[in-house]
């Protein structure tokens, strides 16, 4: 079987992660010729080439470029070109822009459609979702969407039996709990205090992700003059003006420590030095950020929202913690406090038992296995 995995960028990202892993094991356990087709260039390039067996640009579209007719006409173009001179017997998309120009080829080429979902509907494409989904019905066109655990309200009426569930994942044998010593030599490179709690962050640095509730969390801890934290932010992306801005206004700038894109490889490290990692919104339904947090034993705390899909891995109070969808940036806050103030221990347990659940419950595997499945039977 050739399959092509068409994704939008190779930037530093969970979904992004998530296919260098699938790939791998599914090469590894089929034997299967997986090429990979990218827009944007990134810092996972060199992971991406390792992992597929042949890596190719098709054009450059930045932020906002779907908006040019002129941009989406080239992008067709090259598209075409690039599927006469190499035929597949599946094409894996991944944002809208690779699956609406993968289910227009559809029309021309014969190929098994598959998409994999990175978060929402509502949250990754609320433009085409709320106004153009009708106009553009590219789900006709798709054979198979493989999604998350949760309600998935908006993905069933979408997709309906369409849409097949996998568990999440995390890669343990990159994401593990390492020697205490690795996690004082982080601290004492970005010269963080023994007595200081650090906050992590990791992923995008984009208006519609949760790096700004987590500064809103600093500037909560700080209203209530617990000063003994540093926020320790890790990526990069379009919303990095906007992010100074907020952290100048929730008054914690000296708090803050800003590392940019970090190579893939030194992620795991700076996860060690992390205490507390939480994912903060209304509803959040993906997070490699805390399922990589876990593995590497740091305590993680998400919202418990109305799609449940952090209720399906996160065992309250177990393997970690979960808060309300109401109020979270002040229960997490609590705990924050609860964690500074008062003794450690039931924290502590809570860390070996979620490197100990990511280790047993959340392989790559798994989801590679259904993946297979899914796009040999259905």
């Amino acid at each position: 079987m050739k399959i092509l995995w068409f994704i939008e960028n190779l930037s530093l990202g969970g979904q992004q992660t998530q296919s260098i892993n699938l790939i791998k094991r599914i090469r590894e356990a089929k034997k299967f010729e997986i090429d990979v087709l990218y827009f944007n260039d990134g810092p996972l390039h060199g992971q991406f080439k390792d992992a597929c067996s042949s890596l190719t640009h098709l054009t450059d579209l930045k932020k906002g470029g779907y908006k040019n007719p002129l941009n989406i006409i080239k992008a067709i173009r090259k598209y075409y070109k690039y599927l006469c001179k190499n035929k597949y017997d599946v094409v894996l998309s991944n944002g809208i822009i690779s699956f609406g120009l993968s289910s227009i080829m559809k029309l021309i080429f014969s190929f098994k459609h598959v998409r994999l979902l990175g978060g929402p509907l509502k949250d990754i494409e609320p433009t085409y979702e709320k106004y153009l989904h009708n106009i553009l019905p590219f789900h006709k066109n798709l054979d198979i969407a493989f999604g998350w655990p949760g309600k998935n309200v908006v993905e069933r009426k979408r997709y309906g039996k369409k849409l097949i569930l996998f568990n999440h994942a995390v890669d343990t044998k990159m994401f593990f709990i390492k020697d205490k010593e690795v996690k004082e030599n982080i601290r004492k490179k970005y010269l963080i205090k023994d007595y200081e709690i650090v906050i992590g962050w990791v992923g995008r640095i984009a208006s519609n992700m949760e790096i700004k509730n987590t500064i809103k969390l600093g500037g909560e801890l700080k209203k209530r003059n617990i000063c003994n934290f540093k926020i320790l932010i890790v990526g990069g992306g379009s919303w990095e003006d906007g992010m100074f801005d907020l952290i100048e206004r929730e008054g914690i700038k000296d708090h803050c420590i800003y590392l940019g894109w970090q190579p893939m490889e030194l992620i795991p490290n700076l996860f060690q030095a992390m205490d507390i990692v939480p994912l903060l919104d209304d509803d959040p339904v993906g997070g490699s950020i805390i399922r990589e947090a876990m593995a590497c034993g740091s305590l993680i705390v998400s919202v418990d929202g109305i799609s449940k899909a952090q209720s399906e891995w996160i065992i309250n109070n177990h393997n970690g913690l979960l808060v309300s969808d109401t109020n979270y940036i002040q229960e997490t806050a609590n705990i924050v406090e609860d964690y500074i103030l008062n003794e450690k221990s039931k924290y502590n347990l809570m860390c070996v038992n979620g490197a100990r659940y990511a280790k047993i419950e959340m392989s790559f595997i798994k989801q590679a296995e259904i993946i297979v499945k899914g796009m040999l039977n259905d």
